[in-house]
């Protein structure tokens, strides 16, 4: 009895775990996507207004939009693995 106890407890620690690591990646992403986007959207402004540099200007501003679809690619595998935990 007492070693089916400890595996569901270990079970319950684990996802708790798991969980609480999912809400702190999606409170970073909240302010870092933003960041990166104001950062490198300047960065790019900045080269295709004042230095004529499109290709530059285009560098800058894949980094955030990569950065924005990355989010919703990790959300998308983070749903779908906790659906296949269920």
């Amino acid at each position: 009895m007492r070693m089916s106890e400890a595996s569901s407890t270990d079970e319950s620690a684990r996802r708790d775990r798991i969980t609480d690591a999912q809400i702190s990646q999606a409170k970073r992403t909240l302010w870092i996507t933003p960041t990166l986007l104001l950062i490198f959207g300047s960065a790019s402004l900045f080269s295709f207004a004042v230095l004529n540099n499109t290709a530059a200007g285009i560098t800058f501003l894949t980094i955030p939009v990569l950065r924005f679809l990355g989010t919703f690619v990790s959300a998308y595998a983070i749903r779908r693995q906790s659906k296949a935990d269920e």
